[in-house]
């Protein structure tokens, strides 16, 4: 989990992607620092573009906020829009989850 960087002065309790500028994995960890859930996010193109599978409370804050899924075999995408950003931090909150972004870019050093 070091490689990660899942420690606790990383992990943020709002889905804020207002610095992000390069792809990402996404940790999301539970109250004890277990790791829940992971999803990837790409960055391409000015676009936020978030990729799962397996967690069906984010399918469904993301559906109920309007946005449209995509499947790739069993893994669901959606483009990440002003609207439907806030699905993800209410859902966090729901569920008492904290979120690590660790960039691509640190995986490949």
């Amino acid at each position: 989990m070091d490689k990660m960087g899942i420690i606790e002065s990383n992990k943020y309790t709002r889905f804020d992607v207002g610095s992000i500028d390069e792809s990402a994995i996404l940790n999301f960890t539970k109250e004890d620092g277990s790791v829940c859930h992971t999803a990837y996010l790409k960055a391409c193109e000015g676009k936020l573009t978030f990729y799962h599978c397996n967690y069906q409370p984010f399918d469904k804050a993301f559906l109920e906020s309007g946005a449209e899924m995509g499947v790739i075999r069993q893994i669901s995408f959606y483009e990440l829009t002003d609207f439907n950003l806030g699905s993800i931090s209410a859902e966090m909150e729901r569920s008492r989850l904290s979120v690590v972004f660790t960039p691509c870019g640190l995986l490949q050093r």
